[in-house]
C-alpha cells in the first residue's frame, strides 16, 4: 500500500517552501516523505527526508502553519506523509496523523488459512493463488514499508492487541484502501479469519501500528503437511501406501512396454506409399536389423500391435534419439512379409495426424504411453506432496485421519434446488435417495461416492447435479467450472448424449476433432428439432432447405468436378430439389446433358457400377496367405461366391476352386493359396481393376456447369416469389447452424460452465488450451462409472478438484483392468506388501471407508431401479447387493412386460445346450459353436415374432470367442451382413432400429464389458462353459471349469441388462447347485451363484423351466 492510498486518521496539508530545486525522488505523489525537525533555529524550519532517509532537503513553512508542523513533528512515526503537489520550489505535503498502537517487541505472525486464500482468489478473479502469492496481496493491500531501514513494517488497525503475550488476547482489523481484513486469537495465534469490504469498518478508530507482523501460511496443506509426510512416510516404509503401490505398478507397466518395445527394435525404412485402402505401406531397409525386427513381429501374438513411424528411434531404445513429430498405425493383416509392413492409420478425424515423413524408423508404440504415464506422475507427485487443489488428498485416498471438516449449508437456496430438482427430472419427484445423493453432493466438504446399481438413474443423477450446481451459483465463473469424465470414450459420450445444463451439452474436450464435434452436432440437433416442431405449419420452409441444399450443390460442382456417372446421379438430384420450378427448355437441356453424360459413363472402363464395384470388393477381400486364410479364409470366400457368380466373373473351374475355398477346414498348402491368388488376381484384372489401377481422372463439363447455374437461378426465382416473412429467417438460421459447427464448438466451449473428457484428456493439451491455463482447476469433479477407472488414471482429474469430487459408480458391478502378470510380478519382488489392494478400485476403497459418521457426508446408494421387471430387479438385489443394500423396483417397472408366447407371463427362462466336448479353447479365450447356433435360432424366433420391430435384442457372452462365433451363425442366418469389403459386420436393416418415435438399436453382439450402462428389452446370455467336474484336477474355486463365470461382478452386468426377459443358453448342468463349488467364505453360497440363483428362478413360478 502507498501513503497515498490511506483513506483514515485526519488529513492535513502543509505548504513548504524549499531552499533548494525539488529533488526526482520527491517530485512523485506515490513517494513517500518523512519529516524531520530541522537542525537550523527557527520554528518554521524543517527537514524532508526520502522514505529510507538516505536524501534530504531543507524547508520551512508560513508562520500559519507553525503549529500544524508542531503536531506533525511531535507526531513522529505516526505520521504518514507525501508530495500532493510540487511547482517550483513551492509544494504541498499531506500528512495523516494517527494514535499509535501498543504493539509488542516479539515477532507477531498472522496465520493465512483456506477460506481467506479463496475469499482472494474471488476478489482478484483467479482460480486459484499458492499461499506465497496470497501472502504478498496481503502485504500489499495492508501494509506500508518500514522507514530507515527499520525492521518494522507499519499498518493500520482498528484497535490493539495490547494484551498480547497475556491470558487474554483482543482481535482486531487491518485496514487498507478497499479492503479490511479481521484478525482473531485462535488455535493460540492470531488468524485473519475474513476478508469484508473496509466501508464496514468506516466506523473504528484508526490506529498506526509498527511491529514485525509476517502472515504465515496456516491453509489445510501447511497445517497437516507435518502430520501427513510422516503419515506417508510410515506407510510407505511398510509397503502399505496405496499411491506407491500403484506408482510401482505404473513403473512396471513402463518397463515391461519398453522391454517390448526392445524386443522388436528399430526397423529403418526408405520410402512409403498410401494403398488404396489408406493405409500405410512402408519399404524396410534390408539388413539385420529389418530381419529382426520382421521376425519379432511375426512372433508377437496380440490381436492388435501398434507401430509408429518416426525420423528417428524414440529416447527409450537404445540407437534412439528424440523422435521428433511420430504417427501412428495398427499393422494390417495379413501379416507382413518379405521387406514390406502396413500400417492403417487410426480411424479417427486427427488433423494434426499428417504423414509419415519420406523415410525414419518404425518401432513400437511409445508414445501415448508416454505421455499417459507423464499425466499419471504429474498428478500423484501433486496429491503425494500436498500441493494438488485439494491439500489433503493424499489422507483421504490413504485413509488416514481426515482433518475436521465443515459441511457446506444449501440454507440460502433451499427454494431454489426445489424447483431445480423438480425440473430436473422432467416434473416429477425424485426417489428418496436420488434427492439425498443430490444434497450430500453439494453439501460435501470434499469428496461423495454414489453407488448406483443397475437401472437406478446414475445419468439423471448426475444432470440433475450439474444443474443444482448452477443454481446455487458455483458454475457462474469461467474457472469454477465443473468436469465430467469417466474412464472411457463410451461413458462420457453417453453423458454428453444425456446430460443438459441451461439446454446446453457438456463441451466435448479431446484431442480427436470428431468427439470435440460431438456436443456441438448435439446442439445443433437440438435447436433444429426445437425450430423444425414451430415451423411445422410453415410448409415454404422446406422449399428454402431445398434452395440451400441445390445452392451446395452447384457450388461443390464449381469447386471439384465429378466423373460421368456421378454427374448423372448430380443431376436427378438437382431437378428433385428443383421441383416445379424448370420450364420446359430447361427440362429439355436437362435431358440432353444427362443423356450425354450416361454414354460417356459407358465407355469408360474405370468407372465401376454398384454390382461392379461390390464384385471388386469380394475379390480384394479373399485370404491368400497362409496365416489370413487361417484366421477367417473360408468365411471370405464364402462371402465372395455369390457376388463374383452374379457378376458372371466365374468360370466352371474358378467356381470349384472357390467353393473348395469356403469349404475348406484342415490348413491351406502352399500350393492351394498360389491357385487361390492366381484366381484373385485374373478376376481384378478382368474387372478392369488391380491394386495399382489409376481411376480416371474427373473432368468438368461446361454445359452441365452451365446448365446448374440456370437451374440454380430459376429455383431462386421461384422460391423468392412465395417465401416471405418468419420462414425465411428460420431457414437462414438452420442453414447457418448446419454450416458452422466450429462457430458452436468455440462457443459451447467458452461458455459453457460444464466441459467433459476422459481421465486422461483431464490434464492435456486441448484441457490448457480451452481453460486457458498450464494446470486446470475445476470447481467440481464427477466421475461416472468410477468403480471401472484405474486409480492412476482417475488421479489426473481428482488432483484438479478444488471444491467437490464425485464419483458415481458401482463396486458390484465391472471392476478396472489389471495386467495379472504385472500383479503377478510385483508379488515375485515383494515391491509391494499387498497387491489385493490393486484389486480394489479408489471408488471401492473409498465406499467401504467412508461409513459411520463419514457416511453421512461422503457416501450414499441409489436403491431404486427403473430398468427391470420387478421380479427380475429382485433377483438382481438379492443376488448381487444384499445384504448390504437391497434395490427397490419403482412401480413403472410393473409395466415391463412381453407378449412372446413361449415366455409368456414369464421373465427367466433357460434353453439347455448339454454337454458333448464341444467346448474350444482359442488362445486365452473360449467357444461353443453348437450353442452360438442355438443363440441365434432362438434370437431369430424371437424377432419374427416382434412383427411390429418394438423390442430390441442383447448377445452377450464372456469369451470374445464365443462373440465371433455368434456373429458367424448370425451371418449365415443373414442377420448380420458384412460392411464393404472390411473387417466389419452390421445388422441388416430390419434388425438395426427400433420402429418407434424414438429409435433405439435393436440388436448388439459383444462381450459384457461392451454392455455395462447398456439396456435392451431381451437379453440372451450365452454360458459358453461346460465341463464336467474332474477330480483328478485341483481346482477348488472352479477356475478351470468355469473361468470368468466365477466373478461376482461380471455376472451382475450380464444378468441386469434386460428390461422384460432374461435367457440364459447353455450347459445347465453348470448351473446345478449340487455340482457347482461352494465360496469358501460363505457355506451358503456357491462361486457361480449368479448362474446358480437363476437357474433356480427359472425352475420356479417366474420362470419356464429348462428348455432344449
Amino acid at each position: 500500500m502507498h501513503a497515498n492510498e490511506l483513506g483514515f486518521a485526519s488529513l492535513e496539508l502543509l505548504q513548504l517552501r524549499l531552499r533548494q530545486p525539488p529533488p526526482t525522488w520527491f517530485s512523485t505523489n506515490t513517494a513517500e516523505v518523512v519529516l524531520r525537525h530541522s537542525p537550523l533555529p527557527g520554528d518554521r524550519r524543517l527537514r524532508v527526508h526520502s522514505q529510507d532517509l538516505t536524501h534530504s532537503v531543507d524547508a520551512e513553512v508560513d508562520a500559519a502553519d507553525v503549529r500544524l508542523l508542531r503536531r506533525v513533528l511531535d507526531a513522529k512515526e505516526n505520521a504518514v506523509s507525501w508530495p500532493a503537489e510540487v511547482e517550483g520550489t513551492t509544494a504541498f505535503v499531506h500528512t495523516h496523523l494517527f494514535e499509535g498502537a501498543a504493539m509488542p517487541d516479539e515477532p507477531v505472525p498472522i496465520g493465512v488459512g483456506d477460506t481467506v486464500i479463496d475469499r482472494i482468489c474471488d476478489i482478484e478473479g483467479v482460480p486459484k493463488l499458492s499461499f506465497r502469492e496470497a501472502r504478498d496481496w496481503l502485504t500489499k493491500t495492508f501494509t506500508l514499508p518500514a522507514t530507515g531501514g527499520s525492521d518494522r513494517i507499519r499498518f493500520v488497525l482498528s484497535s490493539s492487541p495490547s494484551e498480547y503475550g497475556t491470558t487474554v488476547h483482543r482481535g482486531f482489523s487491518l485496514l487498507g484502501q478497499r479492503w479490511a481484513a479481521d484478525v482473531a486469537w485462535r488455535d493460540d495465534r492470531y488468524q485473519v479469519v475474513r476478508l469484508l469490504e473496509v466501508s464496514h469498518r468506516r466506523n473504528a478508530k484508526p490506529k498506526l501500528g509498527h511491529a514485525r507482523l509476517r502472515f504465515v501460511d496456516a491453509s489445510t496443506q501447511a497445517e497437516s503437511s507435518e502430520s501427513l509426510r510422516a503419515a506417508l512416510t510410515g506407510l510407505l516404509e511398510d509397503g502399505r501406501s496405496y499411491i506407491q503401490l500403484w506408482h510401482a505398478y505404473d513403473q512396471l507397466e513402463r518397463e515391461v512396454r519398453i522391454a517390448e518395445a526392445e524386443e522388436l527394435g528399430l526397423a529403418r525404412y526408405d520410402t512409403w506409399k498410401p494403398n488404396a485402402d489408406g493405409s500405410w505401406s512402408f519399404s524396410l531397409v534390408r539388413g539385420s536389423e529389418s530381419e529382426r525386427f520382421m521376425r519379432s513381429l511375426r512372433r508377437m501374438e496380440t490381436e492388435s500391435i501398434e507401430i509408429e513411424a518416426a525420423e528417428d528411434g524414440p529416447p527409450e531404445l537404445a540407437g534412439g534419439g528424440s523422435a521428433g513429430r511420430t504417427v501412428r498405425g495398427t499393422v494390417c493383416r495379413p501379416w507382413p512379409s518379405g521387406w514390406t509392413v502396413n500400417l492403417a492409420p487410426p480411424k479417427r478425424s486427427d488433423h494434426r495426424r499428417g504423414d509419415p515423413p519420406l523415410s525414419g524408423v518404425l518401432f513400437l508404440a511409445l508414445t501415448g504411453s508416454r505421455i499417459s504415464q507423464e499425466r499419471r506422475a504429474t498428478a500423484r507427485e501433486r496429491i503425494w506432496s500436498g500441493t494438488a487443489e485439494m491439500p489433503y488428498l493424499a489422507r483421504l485416498i490413504e485413509g488416514l485421519d481426515l482433518p475436521p471438516t465443515t459441511p457446506r449449508s444449501l440454507s440460502p437456496y433451499a427454494r431454489v434446488l426445489k424447483r431445480v430438482i423438480r425440473e430436473s427430472f422432467g416434473g416429477g419427484t425424485p426417489t428418496e435417495s436420488q434427492e439425498e445423493a443430490l444434497k450430500i453432493a453439494l453439501r460435501t466438504p470434499d469428496i461423495v461416492v454414489v453407488q448406483g446399481p443397475p437401472g437406478t438413474g446414475k445419468t439423471q443423477f448426475i444432470t440433475a447435479l450439474l444443474r443444482c450446481l448452477d443454481a446455487v451459483g458455483e458454475s457462474a465463473r469461467g474457472f469454477n467450472r465443473t468436469l465430467v469424465t469417466s474412464f472411457q470414450h463410451d461413458a462420457v459420450d453417453n453423458v454428453v448424449r444425456k446430460a443438459r445444463n441451461k439446454g446446453l451439452p457438456p463441451a466435448r474436450i479431446d484431442s480427436d476433432e470428431k468427439k470435440v464435434r460431438q456436443s456441438a452436432r448435439l446442439l445443433r440437433d437440438d435447436i433444429a428439432g426445437r425450430v423444425a416442431q414451430q415451423t411445422e405449419m410453415l410448409p415454404e420452409v422446406e422449399r428454402l432447405r431445398q434452395l440451400s441444399e441445390l445452392q451446395s450443390l452447384v457450388e461443390s460442382y464449381d469447386q471439384a468436378p465429378t466423373t460421368p456417372g456421378d454427374l448423372e446421379e448430380l443431376l436427378d438430384r438437382a431437378q428433385r430439389l428443383a421441383g416445379g420450378a424448370l420450364d420446359a427448355q430447361l427440362k429439355q437441356r436437362l435431358t440432353k446433358v444427362r443423356t450425354q453424360a450416361a454414354v460417356r459413363n459407358k465407355s469408360a472402363a474405370t468407372l465401376l457400377a454398384a454390382r461392379h464395384r461390390a464384385a471388386v470388393r469380394a475379390a480384394r477381400s479373399l485370404r491368400t496367405s497362409l496365416g489370413a486364410f487361417a484366421d477367417d479364409g473360408p468365411d471370405r470366400a464364402l462371402h465372395a461366391l455369390p457376388e463374383l457368380e452374379e457378376a458372371g466373373q466365374l468360370d466352371e473351374d474358378e467356381h470349384t476352386l472357390l467353393l473348395t475355398a469356403s469349404e475348406r477346414i484342415a490348413p491351406a498348402d502352399p500350393r492351394f493359396l498360389e491357385a487361390l491368388a492366381a484366381l484373385q488376381l485374373r478376376i481384378l484384372r478382368r474387372l478392369g481393376t488391380d491394386d495399382t489401377s489409376v481411376p480416371a481422372v474427373p473432368a468438368r463439363d461446361p454445359d452441365a456447369q452451365a446448365l446448374l447455374h440456370d437451374i440454380l437461378e430459376a429455383t431462386q426465382n421461384a422460391v423468392q416469389s412465395g417465401a416471405e416473412g418468419i420462414s425465411g429467417v428460420l431457414a437462414t438460421y438452420l442453414d447457418d447452424l448446419s454450416s458452422d459447427l466450429a462457430l458452436i464448438q468455440g462457443t459451447l466451449q467458452s461458455y459453457n460452465s460444464v466441459l467433459a473428457s476422459t481421465v486422461q484428456q483431464a490434464d492435456s493439451r486441448a484441457m490448457h488450451l480451452v481453460v486457458e491455463a498450464p494446470v486446470p482447476v475445476f470447481g467440481s469433479v464427477v466421475v461416472d462409472e468410477a468403480a471401472r477407472a484405474n486409480p492412476l488414471d482417475l488421479m489426473i482429474p481428482l488432483s484438479c478438484a478444488k471444491d467437490r469430487i464425485i464419483l458415481v459408480g458401482d463396486h458390484k458391478q465391472l471392476p478396472h483392468v489389471l495386467e495379472q502378470k504385472l500383479e503377478r510380478e510385483l508379488e515375485r519382488t515383494g515391491k509391494v506388501a499387498d497387491t489385493a489392494l490393486l484389486r480394489t478400485s479408489l471408488f471401492q476403497r473409498w465406499f467401504d471407508m467412508f461409513q459411520g459418521k463419514a457416511a453421512q457426508e461422503r457416501r450414499i446408494t441409489l436403491d431404486e431401479q427403473f430398468r427391470m421387471h420387478p421380479t427380475l430387479g429382485a433377483f438382481v438385489s438379492r443376488v448381487f447387493y444384499e445384504p448390504e443394500s437391497t434395490l427397490r423396483s419403482h412401480d413403472s417397472t410393473r409395466a415391463l412386460t412381453h407378449g412372446f408366447d413361449a415366455y409368456r407371463g414369464k421373465v427367466a427362462g433357460w434353453i439347455d445346450v448339454p454337454n458333448d466336448g464341444s467346448e474350444t479353447k482359442h488362445k486365452h479365450s473360449f467357444m461353443r459353436p453348437r450353442e452360438a447356433r442355438r443363440v441365434v435360432q432362438e434370437l431369430k424366433a424371437l424377432a419374427e415374432e416382434d412383427v411390429e420391430r418394438k423390442m430390441s435384442f442383447g448377445i452377450i457372452s464372456f469369451y470374445k470367442s464365443q462373440v465371433a462365433e455368434i456373429q458367424k451363425a448370425l451371418l449365415a442366418a443373414q442377420l448380420l451382413v458384412p460392411h464393404d469389403d472390411e473387417d466389419e459386420i452390421r445388422p441388416v436393416p430390419s434388425m438395426q432400429w427400433t420402429d418407434e418415435k424414438r429409435p433405439r438399436p435393436r440388436l448388439k453382439v459383444g462381450t459384457i464389458d461392451a454392455f455395462q450402462g447398456m439396456e435392451f428389452d431381451v437379453v440372451l446370455l450365452s454360458v459358453t462353459r461346460s465341463g464336467i467336474p474332474d477330480d483328478a484336477i485341483d481346482d477348488p474355486l472352479g477356475k478351470r471349469r468355469y473361468g470368468h463365470l466365477t466373478s461376482d461382478q461380471r455376472m451382475c452386468v450380464a444378468m441386469s441388462r434386460q428390461r422384460r426377459l432374461l435367457i440364459a443358453i447353455g450347459d445347465a448342468e453348470m448351473a446345478s447347485r449340487a455340482s457347482a463349488p461352494v465360496d469358501p467364505a460363505d457355506r451358503g453360497r456357491s462361486l457361480v451363484e449368479g448362474l446358480v440363483a437363476f437357474r433356480e428362478l427359472c425352475e420356479g413360478p417366474d420362470g419356464t423351466g429348462i428348455r432344449h
